[in-house]
């Protein structure tokens, strides 16, 4: 019994922590000039840590992460334009500015030169 009791108060708690945060989040929408929705996310964040400390710790997180997936997908795409090759005794350090664009020598130096 005590336990169901538990659970319910958790489940309840969790519901309200939800509708707060939603409340909040309404809070900090305005329009815009053109009539469009504006969200004030730094005020939502500034807001929200004073009121739910692990809600903004997660959603920090989240921006952190968005973060790293775009450094990594520039990386991915600086490495695809990127190459170097050897060419007789030369090492030809080459990149090009697309996929299908022409590769164009940005330096070469004696293979055992790096």
């Amino acid at each position: 019994m005590q336990l169901q009791q538990s659970q319910l108060t958790d489940e309840q708690d969790q519901q309200q922590r939800r509708r707060n945060i939603q409340d909040l989040a309404l809070k900090h929408v305005t329009q815009g000039p053109d009539g469009k929705p504006v969200f004030d996310q730094q005020g939502y964040i500034t807001e929200l840590a004073s009121i739910d400390p692990q809600a903004a710790m997660e959603l920090h997180q989240n921006e952190l992460r968005n973060q790293l997936v775009g450094l990594q997908t520039q990386k991915a795409q600086e490495d695809l334009n990127t190459r170097d090759i050897t060419q007789g005794s030369n090492l030809l350090h080459q990149t090009r500015a697309g996929n299908g664009a022409p590769w164009v020598t940005e330096s070469s130096a004696p293979r055992w030169q790096r």
